[in-house]
Formats: structure tokens, C-alpha cells, sequence
């Protein structure tokens, strides 16, 4: 936010000279004065930049920063620029305009009315315009006498100091002292800090750097040693920052991977046995920078032979971890993102404890199915992952059977689950069903600020059914259902960080690492439901 201006001024610094000119020409070939085509055309840009804003524009934050729905801003001040000698308001007229101009500028910085970017900031724009676009001596009673005075001239002198600095003061001034907001107190004492090193800053850096090329017959080099010490100034620091985060990635990527259960420091669902629900003693994982890598990767061994080609150009992933013995995949897993998550840790392990081959069929937003539930890639890719469970059956298949919406109880079986669950067990193949993890309209990660705690938390209630809607299939001989919720919720509140793990890794996925501490829990439950031994 802070830097944003700064790019916005940058971007206008290099297109307006070049529109300028191409007006310069138009008017030459026109034979009309240069001023009318000046104002013509940056009166069009903004008008077609505000329409954008109005009409098209994208309705969530990237908005704040994207040049389209800024430019008619800077548009709109040269296009007043270029037509002041046409608009200039003269005699009572003009000092009516300008103290009007200068009470709304005061209202717009205490009163906030509008929301940015919008048509609203034409008024401070306008404000602003109907000031400078009078020509009047300083006399007393005037608003140019009063911006005359000079503390507000000094003020005016060192203003891009300010901008520069008051920002980051306040910001790192709120982080230390964890608040939200300054009293009046603290604000006072933060304006004051900033304008005292604003002035310093105008002193010892802006005024010399300005003065700097001027002396001497050597501008050219001068100016160039100025550019390269300001960019070495810039990107020294930049470079060292970048390279300490890439080493805070790595370590957070790390971290990250190499858990699991037995991770005295960060169990996971494993605290909840063991150790309670809450423990702060290590920082949660993954950390900011591994968050939106922390995927569950695919198996380890290709797509099962002759299979890739079935599949085309749809999004499917599929991939393998093949037995011990060479034989075929016993475990299938099909599903969405949400099977890959909270399935595949589990599938793996099972595989591992007993020898099995396992593979995957997943496709994103893609449950899966009985093909005339769904449309598209989503529909083709069950027609062909049917076909081959048809021809060659697996001992287990694992899949989803339940769907959570949103902050709402509304939790219902996947279209098509209990069709496609007798088809599987009239083939002999043993379906362990997986009830669904609770979803959010908010970033379960981002609200995740409080690791003492557990993080945020929720009601079970509003995110789950009070009933497992899967329990429905229990009665289809050859079917079992692995209820996770235990491993999320406890006596009815939903918890976002358990063990020192971040339980989700946005919304509504389960992060890779906490599936994989989930893991050995589930494969107990699964084992002891088939009644197997390791």
C-alpha cells in the first residue's frame, strides 16, 4: 500500500510524456493549437479509465492497485491543467471556489466518505484543482494567504519526506506494540517523530542529492554516479532481504516436509491423544512462506501402465506407489482435492504397513462418482476410472462420501455416493468411505494468529451435520466409514491449530502436514474395521 503511489507515479512519469507528444503531432497535423488536444485527450483517458472503474472492474482488493482504475486520477488533473486557462474562476468567484476547496479537503481528511478507488476521490481532486486554478495574491483573508504561512510552506517543502516516512513509523510502531489503532497520545507522538525525520531526511538526503549534479562541468558523470549509487543503495538491501527470505522459506519448506507423528515438537493430531489440544512450545507449521506449497504430493511411481492415455488432456492426476512384489495396485484412491489431502497420507501408509501397490485417480472440484451425476472432464474422467475398476478390480478403494458447506450444517452424501458404493462392493471391492472436514468462508490459515490457543475456533455445529450422513451406507455389506471429525473437534469446537500444526492450509483444505499426522490414527481405524493385522 505504501509503495503503490510511488509505482503509480512511475507508470504516469513514463506514459504521460509519450501522450503528450502524440498529442503535440496530432495537433500539428490538425494545424490546431496543442493545448485543446492536451486537454481533449486526457479528459477521454479519464472518462475511460472511470467508466473501467465503474463498469468492469474486478469487485475484490486487487482492484486498489490496478493502473486501470487509477489513471483517470492523474488523467483528471492534467486534463484541468491543460483547460485552466479556459475554467479560471476570477473576482468573489474564485475566492468562493477556493476556501470551498480548502473545507473539503479538510472534511475528506477526517471524514471518511467513499470507499478507494471510486468516484468519490474526484471531490478531494476537485477541491484541490479549484485552489491551485485560482490566481490570486496572498492578500489577507485569502486562501493563498494562509498556505503562505510558513510552517505550511516548510511543511509543503518536506511533504514527500513525510509520505515517506510517517507510514512505516506507524505501521512497525503498531506491530511492536501489538495494537490495532493509536490514541490520540501515541498518534500525536508518532506525527511528531515523523515530521522530525522528515526534516532530517529533506536536509541531509533530498536537498544535496538535488544540489549534487549541478556544480561543475562533469553533469553527465555526476548524474550517473548518482543513479548508480542510488540504485546500489536501493538493491543492496533488497538483495539481502531477498536472500533471507528464500533461507526462511527453505527452513519453513523443511520443516514442513519432514514431520509427522512422532515429531515430539509438533505432533499434530497426535496431541490430541496424547498431549490436549493446546501446546505452544514450538512455533505452528507450516510457517507463512511454505504454506501454499504444503500440497500433498502425488505418489511416487508413474500413472499404473496404459492408463495415462486413457485419461488425455483432462487434469487428472494420477500416479502409483507400486507393491513390493510388483503386482498391481490393491488400493485406488479417487477423489478431488479434498481425497488428496486427507486421503492419500492415509492410503500411502496403509500400503506401506501391508505390502500393497496404491494408486490415485484425482482430478480438482471432482467427487467421485456414478458418470451421469457429473458434467465434463469431471464426468469423463469417472467414466474411464469405472471402466478400469470394472475390468480389474481392486482389493480397497477409498474415496470421499460426504460434502460440508461453508459455515453452514448443510453436510450431505456426493451425488451418486451410495449408487456408486453398492456398484463397488458387487464387485468384491472393500470401499472405506471418508466423512468430509469442516469449510469456511474465510482463510482458516490467515485467522490462525494465536498458536497458545489453537488458533481460531469454531463451532462444530455450524460447519457439520450432527450425524455422519454417510452412517446411511453402513447397512451396504463391504462398506466402512472413517470419521475424522474427532481429529479437528472437541465437545463441539473446531480448533485451526492442533499440536503445533496449522490444520488447514486455506479455507477448506487440510494441510499436507497435519494429514500426514492424522495418518497413523486413521490406519489404525482402518485396520481394525477390516479386521487386519500388521
Amino acid at each position: 500500500q505504501h509503495l503503490w503511489s510511488m509505482s503509480m507515479q512511475g507508470q504516469v512519469f513514463l506514459a504521460w510524456p509519450l501522450l503528450m507528444t502524440c498529442c503535440v503531432l496530432l495537433a500539428g497535423a490538425l494545424h490546431v493549437r496543442p493545448r485543446r488536444i492536451v486537454a481533449g485527450a486526457f479528459a477521454v483517458l479519464a472518462a475511460a479509465s472511470l467508466w473501467w472503474l465503474l463498469a468492469s472492474a474486478p469487485d475484490d482488493p486487487t482492484v486498489y492497485f490496478d493502473t486501470r482504475a487509477r489513471l483517470w486520477e492523474f488523467a483528471l488533473g492534467s486534463a484541468i491543467a491543460a483547460a485552466a486557462p479556459w475554467i479560471r474562476p476570477r473576482g468573489i468567484a474564485a475566492r468562493v471556489l477556493s476556501w470551498a476547496g480548502l473545507v473539503a479537503l479538510v472534511v475528506y481528511c477526517v471524514v471518511p466518505i467513499g470507499h478507494y478507488p471510486g468516484p468519490m476521490a474526484a471531490a478531494p481532486m476537485l477541491a484541490v484543482s479549484a485552489i491551485l486554478l485560482v490566481e490570486e495574491s496572498p492578500t489577507p483573508g485569502s486562501v493563498q494567504h494562509l498556505l503562505s504561512w510558513r510552517p505550511l510552506a516548510a511543511l509543503g517543502d518536506m511533504s514527500y519526506c513525510v509520505y515517506l516516512i510517517h507510514w512505516p513509523v506507524v505501521v512497525l510502531f503498531l506491530a511492536q506494540s501489538e495494537r490495532a489503532q493509536l490514541d490520540a497520545g501515541s498518534g500525536g507522538a508518532l506525527i511528531a517523530a515523523s515530521l522530525a525525520l522528515a526534516w532530517l531526511m529533506t536536509r541531509l538526503v533530498d536537498r544535496p542529492v538535488q544540489r549534487f549534479p549541478k556544480g561543475g562541468g562533469h553533469v553527465v558523470l555526476k548524474k550517473t554516479a548518482l543513479v548508480l549509487v542510488a540504485l546500489a543503495v536501493g538493491l543492496l538491501p533488497l538483495a539481502v532481504a531477498d536472500k533471507a527470505f528464500d533461507n526462511e522459506r527453505e527452513a519453513q519448506r523443511a520443516a514442513a516436509r519432514n514431520n509427522d507423528a512422532d515429531d515430539p515438537e509438533h505432533p499434530g493430531a497426535g496431541a490430541v491423544a496424547e498431549q490436549g489440544w493446546q501446546d505452544g512450545s514450538a512455533g505452528p507449521i507450516p510457517g507463512p512462506l511454505a504454506i501454499h506449497e504444503n500440497w500433498v504430493p502425488d505418489l511416487p511411481g508413474p500413472c499404473p501402465p496404459g492408463q495415462r492415455e486413457l485419461f488425455g488432456r483432462m487434469k487428472t492426476l494420477c500416479s502409483s506407489m507400486p507393491a513390493p512384489d510388483g503386482d498391481g495396485p490393491a488400493v485406488v484412491v479417487v477423489g478431488d482435492s479434498h481425497a488428496e489431502q486427507t486421503i492419500i497420507p492415509t492410503a500411502e501408509l496403509f500400503a506401506e504397513r501391508h505390502g500393497l501397490g496404491v494408486a490415485q485417480y484425482l482430478m480438482g472440484g471432482c467427487s467421485f462418482g456414478p458418470p451421469e451425476y457429473y458434467e465434463g472432464d469431471c464426468r469423463t474422467r469417472n467414466e474411464v476410472v469405472m471402466t478400469l475398476l470394472d475390468e480389474d478390480p481392486p482389493d480397497l478403494v477409498m474415496l470421499d462420501t460426504t460434502v460440508s458447506a461453508p459455515d453452514f450444517p448443510s453436510e450431505g452424501l456426493r451425488p451418486g455416493v451410495a449408487e456408486l458404493v453398492e456398484h463397488l462392493t458387487s464387485l468384491g471391492i472393500t470401499v472405506v468411505g471418508f466423512r468430509d472436514n469442516p469449510r469456511s468462508v474465510q482463510d482458516l490459515y490467515e485467522c490462525s494468529d494465536d498458536a497458545t490457543h489453537g488458533g481460531c475456533s469454531f463451532a462444530q455445529g455450524d460447519h457439520l451435520a450432527p450425524v455422519d450422513p454417510a452412517e446411511q451406507l453402513l447397512t451396504i455389506p463391504g462398506f466402512h466409514e472413517i470419521d475424522p471429525t474427532d481429529l479437528y473437534c472437541s465437545a463441539g469446537t473446531c480448533r485451526t491449530i492442533i499440536g503445533n500444526v496449522h490444520v488447514y492450509l486455506d479455507d477448506n483444505h487440510i494441510s499436507g502436514s497435519y494429514a500426514r499426522t492424522m495418518a497413523p490414527i486413521l490406519v489404525d481405524r482402518i485396520e481394525s474395521l477390516l479386521e487386519l493385522k500388521v
